[in-house]
């Protein structure tokens, strides 16, 4: 998590399900002034966040019924258009929120395994001035490899292959 952070810059945070939230375990600062803040210990609702979404999409946590909280402008409150949004996740094995939580907010997440079975979240997270469309597709594939490295020291079963 500390080289992800020092490679991007941006703050980088590990993330389990807890019960029908995402809990937030672990935090790697980046070097940037202007930054996420602490997450370490805070809950947040899984269908407006980047970790959240990759906990949805890849089976580690269930939406909820009822009414779809919405935090900022562009929080998924439809439920359809939220499962074509973790399609479109478990498609690129990546999930990207964007002024979801609170404006202005951008978090990338890619999920972390073991035996192919979706346990953590790894995300990065800034200011959409930083985190805008190209330094999402310099930093996805960061991330996977991030997320391969961490499932190998937490002693993972490799998976067959993609979900």
């Amino acid at each position: 998590m500390d080289r992800l952070a020092g490679e991007t810059g941006e703050t980088v945070t590990l993330a389990v399900p807890a019960g029908e939230e995402v809990l937030t375990l672990a935090q790697s600062d980046g070097r940037h002034f202007v930054a996420s803040g602490n997450w370490a210990g805070v809950r947040t609702a899984p269908h407006c966040c980047s970790d959240g979404k990759v906990l949805l999409a890849f089976g580690a946590l269930g939406l909820q019924p009822g009414r779809l909280r919405r935090f900022a402008r562009d929080t998924i409150v439809d439920r359809r258009e939220l499962a074509r949004d973790l399609e479109r996740v478990r498609s690129r094995r990546f999930a990207v929120c964007v002024s979801e939580l609170e404006e202005g907010l951008v978090g990338l997440a890619v999920p972390v395994r073991d035996d192919g079975t979706c346990i953590a979240a790894l995300c990065i997270s800034g200011p959409a001035y930083r985190l805008d469309r190209d330094a999402i597709e310099t930093f996805a594939p960061a991330c996977l490899a991030a997320a391969e490295e961490l499932e190998q020291r937490l002693g993972a079963t490799p998976h067959s292959g993609e979900e």
